[in-house]
């Protein structure tokens, strides 16, 4: 746990979105690394199951189900209003917010910009996925105290910030910090304790995950060659994005929905494939790292594609080739001794992305911001 001096702030996050994906995952990991005493974390929520650590204060967002499923036009400012009337109501009720922690994205994020505006209450941007080129969007991102963006998304926020303000020079944007994700200890994933040939995939059932190309891969794969696939999959609601299809004609694959027993699950398996296009981190492939898991991504250009070496940290097929991943499944099937050396570098990698290292910054920001907050209190107190 990172030492705080006693401080004593609320932090509020709103949560509109009705599953938990890894984005959500990497804040509740991030948020536990902040002290139980010093920081009372508040979410307002669709989706209180989302939160599995009991130190979050969940208040469910009360909302038209119709406005909920707005991304653009009059009816999703109205939604970003109903959003507003949620925080002012739990502030009457809770007390007084003094960090606003902007977990998404400002499209998503939008009504914490405003209360921002209203009250003057410090807010801190965190950026898991590329950003709409809009104004709206670039607007805020100029407005954060602090933004954290994955690298891969940079380019997309300067794109919006400059749809709102050509003029501005990239060098002025000294409250843009980039970040990786990582894992808490305490969460570290249990080490595979499989020796054969089993694969696992973990995701949403959203189009862009690809499901469908990796059940087409398992459908190609040799004549001869039997390995058992454990899919472990989010369905997502409250959506209008595409949603793949799963295939249970498939042979010898096991379904799990959304299971509790996850961390179990892949440590019966030792091959993990990821089918994702253009994932921005993929937290599901950094955990299977850190099991041990032999790793099968696109070589897509994404992170994973740029830090990783084929053929010593993983394997790479071809983008959208589901001949080419059964072909790599095939070789790791037969190849039991090179299965073994992958597992074991990526493990051995895996240690870079501990979270207590990868989120520090974020939470020196956190820490310096809680004692601006109580300074500025322990000031009003004796006027």
């Amino acid at each position: 746990m990172i030492n705080f001096s006693k401080v004593s702030v609320r932090l509020l996050i709103v949560d509109p979105i009705a599953f938990r994906g890894g984005s959500k995952i990497a804040t509740e990991s991030m948020l536990s690394l902040l002290p139980y005493d010093n920081v009372e974390l508040h979410v307002l929520t669709t989706d209180a199951s989302s939160w599995l650590n009991d130190r979050y204060h969940c208040h469910r967002i009360w909302e038209p189900e119709r406005l909920s499923k707005q991304t653009q036009g009059l009816p999703f400012f109205i939604h970003h209003l109903v959003l507003l009337i949620n925080i002012i109501f739990l502030i009457i009720r809770v007390g007084p917010i003094h960090i606003l922690f902007a977990a998404s994205g400002p499209g998503v994020d939008l009504n914490l910009y405003w209360f921002k505006k209203i009250f003057k209450i410090p807010l801190i941007q965190m950026i898991h996925g590329p950003v709409a080129e809009s104004k709206t969007i670039g607007q805020c991102l100029l407005l954060a105290d602090r933004v954290f963006y994955l690298q891969s998304t940079l380019e997309s926020i300067y794109a919006a910030i400059h749809r709102f303000n050509s003029t501005v020079q990239t060098q002025e944007l000294k409250h843009l910090h980039t970040f990786v994700n990582g894992i808490v200890a305490e969460h570290w994933p249990k080490p595979t304790q499989q020796s054969e040939a089993v694969v696992f995939w973990a995701a949403s059932l959203l189009k862009w995950k690809c499901l469908s190309l990796f059940q087409l891969a398992l459908k190609n794969l040799d004549t001869g060659v039997n390995i058992p696939a454990h899919i472990c999959y989010i369905k997502p609601r409250q959506t209008q994005l595409g949603i793949c299809q799963r295939d249970l004609s498939l042979f010898n694959v096991s379904w799990y929905e959304s299971p509790a027993n996850l961390d179990d699950i892949r440590a019966q398996c030792s091959i993990f494939v990821s089918s994702s296009k253009n994932e921005p981190f993929g937290l599901s492939v950094l955990e299977a790292m850190a099991a041990g898991l032999v790793i099968v991504i696109p070589r897509d250009g994404a992170y994973w594609d740029q830090v990783l070496e084929d053929g010593v940290h993983c394997l790479k097929y071809s983008p959208d080739d589901a001949n080419d991943l059964a072909q790599k499944l095939c070789y790791l099937y037969l190849n039991e001794k090179k299965r073994t050396q992958m597992g074991k570098n990526i493990m051995q990698y895996a240690q870079r992305y501990q979270a207590e290292k990868c989120y520090r910054q974020i939470i020196d920001v956190v820490h310096d911001l809680s004692r601006g907050t109580r300074v500025m209190r322990k000031t009003l107190s004796n006027i």
